[in-house]
């Protein structure tokens, strides 16, 4: 069970945690996070360097025309007309 921001300092000053140790211990987290988080894009990058390159993808045609868009006159309006 992890210690909430208001629970007395586990360091035994009779302080709540949030007074005491908690800005350290975020700090100490937030390190350890960014660790992680290296060693994860470390391992991603050697992965990718790794795999043989993909040759699925076939190249986009062009025909060299932009194509039409669609209603690109002014909007009709829905009228009733009286009978």
């Amino acid at each position: 069970m992890s210690t909430k921001r208001n629970d007395p300092c586990h360091c035994g000053s009779q302080n709540k945690y949030k007074n005491c140790c908690w800005s350290k211990d975020e700090a100490a987290r937030t390190v350890a996070s960014q660790e992680q988080a290296a060693a994860r894009s470390e391992a991603a990058k050697a992965e990718a360097a790794a795999a043989p390159p993909s040759t699925t993808k076939r190249p986009v045609k062009t025909t060299g025309v932009a194509p039409k868009a669609h209603n690109q006159g002014p909007a009709k309006q829905n009228v009733r007309r009286k009978v």
